[in-house]
């Protein structure tokens, strides 16, 4: 059986773990995997001379000048090798590669030794590696190094001994460039920033429906009819795989087939099962176009084409984006007919396989291997040999916060319990329904075991995935029918708040993400708890067969003006769970280091906070302060991305030419600032008072902002759709700010208050938009801790 790659879609829930402690005075990301401190510091001089020993001569360059751009921003001058200044007016920095011996250029592969020692001494500072992949993530090291400690006037590094190396081979982000084109000067500032995280592979999303973006010599009619004139020229993109290749970065390029081929179709119609003439789609969507697998041309195309790819892209991978195929074409057509008999093919999943085996030899002939994208775990590792990479949990397109990507883990072995009950246990179960912006509807079963009439576990089923035991939770749970519990799901974190009354209708709703939506159902009869299947759980076997992980950035929603906004600084926590080891899971340590990280990622080049200021700018008359949208910008969140898509989908909005021009389209994906609050109240809850001063400082803040907003939102034409938003966080904050105030002063919260306001927060939390009252949860949370 051929051997191939699989990405799999599935979250992988993360267990219990003893995290591993991380000094707080170290707040690089990704976490190395050996730190020793010895007593002392170094302190970094004006000046500083770099010696390169065994570093091939293709990467020397690309060192010095990371190294000098950092140095640059502190004032610190990077001199040559040859000038010989006294040791008390220089930091030495030396970088060792293969014990000093040259090396080749090497380009990065799969499986290469990225391993490194740092270490900083009352000398100077020593980088060892085996390559120049070690040295760059070395390198990477000491910038962060840098800049953590250039808090003042003298940069004091930590005398400190780092051994660190990767647990994943397989490190990558994946950027979509049909759906929305990104210009090749934004892909290079994302290839720099990966560096910073230490990721090794950029998953090029190159052809799909929306458009080819690759220019073909051989059938050059894909790059003129089906682009829009918007796509990379091959000189374009050697550039791209050669800067990469410089910087320990593979490029993995994904070409869409047997289905997402509707540029294909717009080009060469007679390669289709239907040939017929096809426009250029500018929707999102699952459309029909699909290769005729029965005729030769197509396996020529096919050839061609990767025989074109082979010579852009050096890496031995490439990716097949199989997902979202529709077959119906094969079912209409004669010719295919025939060939299903000829090859002894019962239906046209056979006949899928068998395609995508003739695919493999085609692969094989140019010296490639297949890369499958794959849509169900324990169906991606049933087959011996098969290797995976994981990219579910870390879709950066869905807006979620970084704990939701940090607390996926990979791997993880825990084995869900058969279901055992007491004599004194009692079960009941409810079937419901969760509706959708677009009217759809998620299928759902709840399972509650009762022990003397308290919930001591429950089950969810979503769309008969299989049952999940999930996390129970009595908070604002004001009645004995009030059940809250919490899940993570592909599509995000889950909530649900649910009303159950025996032998009746079940009532509440669901936050998906940071999104609510309605729920009914009702009580199942009969239920037989012993017959309920578990989602099964990964084996140490499987385990064994996990290469690494993707992060995803689909592109409905992103374009060259907010790319950096999307994907920074979320990466950096994705980028820890693929590098570090498994035992660094304390996600409120992470935020710490977050904070600082993103605005290394700013020194490096990322335009995150730049894209924002410009965004809002744009909204607004030339001259006005953006500073009323900046303050509001703390509490709100773009929509979970289904959200806002379902809704664009209504507004007629679902489509490549939607302007990407509001105030959420520049909003980041989480607000840390709402994060630092969170983290303030549970200062409080420990005792700390002044973590809840904080908080009352910030929502005042934000009370005195309200007025500038108002006028600002009155006055700018372009901000009119957020009018309603601004007034209901506006009360959302008063409600905050008066619950904090009196739990400052002592006064608890009464049952019959907290309902009132909880039917407060339900009323604005309702509307369904694309903005998120994330400020809201916050607020939630404020009622539970002030009415214990």
């Amino acid at each position: 059986m051929l051997k191939h790659f699989i990405t799999v879609c599935l979250m992988i829930v993360s267990v219990n773990a003893v995290a591993q402690a991380v000094p707080s005075r170290l707040s690089m990301m990704p976490y190395p995997l050996s730190v020793q401190f010895q007593t002392g510091d170094y302190l970094l001089k004006n000046k500083m001379v770099i010696t390169l020993s065994g570093v091939s001569a293709e990467r020397v360059p690309v060192i010095k000048r990371s190294l000098n751009n950092l140095l640059a921003q502190h004032n610190i001058e990077l001199l040559s090798e040859q000038n010989e200044q006294p040791d008390e007016l220089v930091t030495q920095l030396f970088i060792e590669v293969n014990l000093g011996r040259m090396t080749d250029y090497q380009l990065p592969s799969l499986g290469v030794d990225e391993s490194y020692q740092l270490k900083v001494n009352e000398q100077g500072i020593v980088i060892h590696a085996a390559n120049d992949f070690g040295a760059l993530h070395g390198m990477a090291t000491l910038l962060q190094l840098i800049a953590f400690a250039a808090n003042s006037p003298e940069i004091r590094l930590p005398l400190v001994t780092i051994n660190d190396m990767p647990r994943f081979t397989w490190r990558g982000l994946l950027i979509d460039s049909v759906r929305h084109f990104i210009p090749i000067s934004a892909i290079k500032r994302q290839l720099d920033g990966m560096v910073a995280a230490k990721l090794n592979v950029f998953h090029w999303y190159l052809t799909g429906d929306q458009g080819w973006r690759i220019e073909s010599t051989r059938y050059p009619k894909l790059h003129q009819l089906a682009s829009d004139g918007l796509y990379y020229t091959q000189a374009q993109i050697k550039e791209v795989v050669s800067y990469a290749a410089n910087l320990g970065i593979r490029v993995v390029p994904e070409f869409n087939l047997p289905g997402g081929v509707s540029a294909i179709a717009v080009a060469y119609p007679e390669l289709m099962a239907v040939n017929k003439p096809y426009f250029m789609e500018k929707k999102w969507g699952e459309f029909m176009p699909i290769l005729d697998p029965s005729q030769a041309q197509t396996y020529q195309f096919i050839s061609d084409i990767v025989a074109e790819l082979s010579a852009l892209f050096p890496d031995p991978y490439l990716h097949l984006g199989e997902d979202d195929i529709n077959l119906a074409q094969w079912q209409e057509h004669e010719a295919i007919e025939q060939y299903k008999t000829t090859n002894n093919l019962a239906d046209e999943q056979q006949l899928y396989e068998h395609f995508i085996q003739n695919v493999q030899q085609l692969l094989a002939a140019h010296d490639k291997k297949m890369l499958r994208r794959g849509d169900g775990y324990s169906a991606s590792l049933t087959q011996a040999g098969e290797q995976v990479i994981l990219s579910a949990g870390f879709n950066l397109a869905q807006a979620q916060a970084s704990a939701y990507h940090y607390q996926t883990a990979l791997g993880a072995t825990h084995a869900e319990q058969p279901i055992k009950l007491s004599k004194d246990d009692q079960t009941a179960a409810w079937q419901f329904d969760m509706t959708a912006q677009n009217g759809s509807q998620v299928k759902g079963e709840l399972v509650l075991v009762k022990r003397n009439g308290y919930v001591i576990s429950a089950y969810v089923n979503l769309s008969e995935q299989g049952f999940e035991k999930v996390a129970v939770d009595r908070a604002l749970a004001l009645t004995p029918s009030q059940v809250n519990f919490s899940m993570d799901t592909l599509l995000g974190p889950m909530r649900g708040e649910f009303v159950l009354r025996d032998g009746q209708a079940l009532s509440g709703r669901i936050r998906l993400g940071n999104t609510y939506f309605p729920v009914e159902g009702e009580q199942l009869q009969s239920f037989d708890i012993s017959q309920m299947q578990l989602l099964p759980n990964v084996t140490k076997a499987q385990q064994g067969k996990i290469l690494g992980g993707e992060a995803l950035l689909w592109t409905e929603l992103v374009n060259e003006d907010n790319i950096d906004r999307r994907i920074w600084p979320r990466l950096f926590a994705i980028a820890e769970r693929l590098w570090s080891h498994q035992s660094v899971t304390d996600s409120q340590n992470m935020y710490q280091r977050l904070g600082q990280v993103s605005q290394y990622a700013e020194q490096i080049g990322i335009l995150s906070n730049v894209q924002q200021q410009q965004g809002f700018q744009s909204l607004i008359a030339n001259g006005t302060d953006i500073n009323p949208l900046q303050i509001f910008a703390q509490q709100v969140e773009p929509a979970h991305s289904i959200t806002r898509q379902n809704i664009k989908f209504n507004q007629g909005l679902a489509h490549q030419q939607a302007p990407l021009d509001h105030f959420v389209d520049f909003l980041p994906a989480e607000s840390l600032s709402l994060v630092t609050l969170h983290q303030h109240l549970r200062a409080y809850q420990q005792g700390n008072i002044s973590g809840l001063q904080q908080i009352v400082n910030t929502m005042r803040d934000w009370h005195v902002n309200f007025q500038p907003l108002v006028k600002l939102v009155k006055s700018n034409p372009k901000l009119s759709s957020i009018a309603n938003v601004v007034n209901d966080a506006r009360v959302i904050n008063t409600v905050g700010l008066t619950i904090a105030q009196s739990c400052l002063a002592g006064v608890k919260m009464t049952k019959v208050h907290t309902k009132r306001i909880k039917h407060t927060l339900a009323e604005l939390q309702q509307p369904v938009r694309e903005i998120a009252l994330s400020s809201g949860l916050l607020v939630q949370a404020l009622l539970e801790v002030c009415r214990q």
